[in-house]
């Protein structure tokens, strides 16, 4: 397995940007408070526990296909 970076890096008011591999994920809050360049942290969660989700099923459905043949 080839290893990747992971990097956090600051930008704008309280925004953070991760970069993993080539990759950018950027989290920051509304204008009144950030300057709106991303999703909110929490949001980023949410978006993360439905992958999780997500995933599961695509685990299952084979399964549930085998155990019916």
């Amino acid at each position: 397995m080839s290893g990747r970076t992971v990097a956090v890096r600051e930008s704008g008011r309280i925004a953070r940007s991760t970069g993993i591999g080539p990759h950018r994920l950027t989290a920051d809050e509304p204008d009144a408070i950030g300057s709106d360049s991303g999703p909110t942290p929490v949001e980023l969660l949410l978006a993360a526990e439905q992958i999780g989700r997500l995933a599961t099923i695509a685990a299952r459905c084979p399964v549930q296909r085998m155990r019916s043949d």
